[in-house]
Parts: C-alpha cells; structure tokens; sequence
C-alpha cells in the first residue's frame, strides 16, 4: 500500500509540474499579443489616386495602420458602405502578411457615405495585458478627421483576440 502511495505522489508531483510548466507569464512581452493601430482609412481613384471618386470608377479602399499588431494568426478583413458590404471579404496570416489591409470596389451612385473596415484578429499570445492596460475596447478617432471613429475590442472564447471597427466618411461624385 505504501509502494502505490508513493507512486501516486510522484505522480501528481509530476503532473504539477507539468501544468506550472505550461502556464505562460502574461507579464512576459514575449507571449503578448496586441492588435495594429489604425491612423486612417483612404478610398482613392484607381485610375489618379487621388481621394476625388467618380461614380462607376474603380476605388482603393485601405485602412492605414500607424502600427502593426504583434503574435497575431488568421486575421479576417470586410469592408461595409452605409452598413451594406462591399468588394470581398479577405483572410490573412497576419505574421505573416501585416500590410495595410485593402480591397478595390466601384461604387455606382453618387451620395456621401460612411465607409467601414471591420477586421478580426486572432491572438497567438494572451491578451490580458492589453486588457489590463485598455480595459475591454478602446475608441479613438484619426487625427484630423472628426467623421472618423475606431472601436477596438479584445474578443474571449476559444480563439481569444481583437476585433477593430473603424469608419469614415467618403464622398462619391457623379
């Protein structure tokens, strides 16, 4: 009895052991993820580049990141015009892809509008010190732009990671 008394000890010792072993140290930068900044979002002609958009012409559509994210997976793109989506949805591996997300759309009716980027990242590493830091989202706007508003949010669950809603106004010509 005492022989499998032992044996169970040693067990959970190592058992212990292994599962202390495996916790990562959210204090530790190297395990943090953090989600890229956004400076801006342009919709420029394709055709001049410049932001002056005709109806019928091909636009670029780019959200500007002042800074990229970091220990970030599958990172999912959409673009949405007056809450309609627009052009195609994108996926990426962000470590590995970390440009400026964008997408090429023509836009048919002349108005002004409020165009939106939603982008989802997924974390490679914790986000509980970028919880800590900012709380559950935080809200900015882009310098110089008071139609402009960025929500960027920590998402829980199986994947934990951040989701980024920015938007600004853009105006469309005949």
């Amino acid at each position: 009895m005492t022989h499998v008394y032992k044996l169970l000890l040693l067990g959970l010792a190592l058992l212990a052991t292994t599962v202390v072993g495996c916790t990562e140290d959210p204090a530790n930068e190297k395990y943090r993820s953090e989600p890229p900044t956004l400076n801006g979002i342009t919709a420029k002609s394709l055709s001049n580049n410049t932001e002056t958009i005709h109806v019928g012409e091909k636009i670029v559509l780019t959200a500007q990141q002042k800074s990229t994210g970091r220990l970030l997976g599958l990172a999912k793109y959409s673009w949405t015009l007056d809450g309609t989506p627009i052009g195609s949805k994108r996926q990426v591996y962000f470590d590995e892809d970390s440009s400026n997300p964008s997408d090429t759309v023509t836009i048919n009716t002349a108005g002004e509008y409020k165009l939106t980027f939603l982008g989802t990242y997924n974390a490679k590493g914790n986000v509980q010190a970028w919880s800590a830091k900012h709380g559950t989202s935080i809200t900015y706007s882009f310098e110089g732009d008071v139609n402009s508003r960025v929500v960027c949010s920590v998402h829980a669950g199986y994947t934990p990671g951040f989701d980024i809603t920015a938007s600004t106004k853009i105006k469309v010509l005949p």
